[in-house]
């Protein structure tokens, strides 16, 4: 991609994509979505959808909503119907040893194209339905007692970066077909596989499905590491919240920290209202408290276009220790498939400089093979080879892959594209 196309990706990317609401993951309950369009003299456009919440995928939640970016100029959403293609893709996924370095020339903004980030007139509604309290919660090897003694701060600089092109891969103990929890034979099935394709690291997002025995132990016997996740929902954002409690006392137990290498407390939850950026910042410190023997880097993961709120960043910044977002460039409308990469480069070097000193890391990115066109970036399995690729190619080494498999349980959600985003069968 030329420098001057790449500035217009670095100028759209302070809001353009930030603020998507893609139904990732173990984030199955409702939430609200903002449409944002970001050119200079931009206006912000909000836009409530809520629906049934759901913590365990079993049965399927009710709605998934994800959110399009759209530059001004070309409001008018696209509807061409993008169905998945069974065939394998014509666009092999190239296997280079290592990432070649990301050109801050063509990712990063120029100084007179960032657009700084515009305050909501007004908060969007949340609904406050509970979710179902967490299932099979298992037993775990303890440690010695946890101590109360104050949380560790990593040390400064901390960095969590692969040695090739496709560091991570985010991963639910889910079965694809009905979202029932996965048995550890096949949880072991699917780590060994992710082993032999190359990844180091494993992304997940709760303890639910005895996610700490079976992950954790197929990882521990296969030299993976682990990103853990505490996942915060609409039920509240304390450690008092029973479902919020039972992760943190789980993992404060669990006698396999070694094999953690970060801890991201909340998967968009002041995205989705469920916490203020002081009750993020205040839980994620009670976290590092109660899991006392892990000394490694914690984070959160927002979209860009919170990072740049300056109360976010005031709040939450001193307490983490690696910036993170999840960055999904199908979201705006203006990038197509093989320009996945340079945009999701672009957004990581913005996300550089919200928190001084720290390192950056994609918590999600990809691409669905089936779905609508949101304008320029339209679904399908040679779509989503070319933008893995582009991904691979530009920030690889610091990408967490969305995801292993396709969830056929989940609501086909905006664009009816939430059901397709494995990529696994691409590395």
């Amino acid at each position: 991609m030329k420098a001057g196309v790449a500035a217009v990706f670095a100028a759209m990317a302070a809001g353009a994509h930030a603020a998507h609401l893609h139904h990732r993951a173990h984030d199955l309950f409702k939430r609200s979505a903002y449409d944002e369009t970001c050119v200079p003299g931009c206006t912000t456009i909000y836009k409530t959808i809520t629906g049934a919440a759901t913590l365990i995928p079993n049965p399927p939640p009710s709605t998934s909503v994800a959110q399009s970016v759209t530059p001004k100029s070309t409001v008018t959403k696209a509807t061409t119907t993008c169905t998945e293609d069974v065939q394998s893709s014509s666009l092999p996924v190239s296997t280079p040893t290592s990432a070649p370095p990301v050109s801050t020339s063509a990712s990063a903004p120029p100084k007179d194209t960032e657009v700084a980030y515009q305050p909501p007139k007004a908060n969007p509604t949340h609904t406050t339905e509970e979710a179902e309290p967490t299932k099979n919660v298992a037993s775990y090897a303890l440690k010695k007692p946890v101590n109360n003694q104050a949380p560790k701060k990593a040390a400064s600089g901390s960095s969590l970066e692969g040695g090739n092109d496709h560091f991570g891969i985010a991963y639910t103990p889910y079965e694809p077909s009905t979202g029932a929890c996965k048995s550890a034979s096949a949880v072991r099935s699917d780590i060994q596989s992710f082993k032999n394709k190359g990844f180091s690291i494993v992304r997940v997002y709760s303890t639910d499905c005895n996610t700490l025995t079976t992950v954790g132990e197929a990882c521990k016997e296969l030299g993976m590491d682990l990103i853990l996740g505490v996942f915060v929902k609409g039920s509240g954002c304390s450690y008092d919240t029973p479902d919020i409690k039972t992760q943190v006392d789980a993992i404060a137990a669990w006698a396999d920290s070694d094999l953690v290498k970060l801890i991201v407390v909340g998967n968009e939850a002041v995205l989705n209202g469920y916490c203020s950026p002081s009750e993020l910042s205040e839980l994620i410190t009670t976290v590092k408290s109660k899991c006392s023997s892990y000394n490694g880097p914690y984070t959160t993961s927002e979209t860009l276009n919170v990072w740049q709120q300056p109360d976010v960043a005031s709040a939450i910044c001193p307490v983490i220790d690696i910036t993170g977002a999840n960055i999904h460039a199908f979201f705006n409308s203006a990038v197509s498939a093989p320009d996945a990469g340079e945009f999701v480069a672009g957004q990581l070097e913005i996300l550089k400089g919200i928190c001084s000193g720290n390192n950056v890391i994609a918590l999600e990115s990809g691409w669905p093979t089936g779905g609508d066109c949101n304008g320029k970036a339209c679904p399908g399995k040679p779509q989503q080879a070319a933008a893995i690729r582009s991904i691979r190619q530009s920030c690889g080494s610091k990408t967490i892959f969305f995801s292993a498999f396709s969830d056929k349980w989940k609501n086909p959600g905006e664009f009816n594209c939430e059901q397709t985003w494995g990529s696994g069968d691409l590395f």
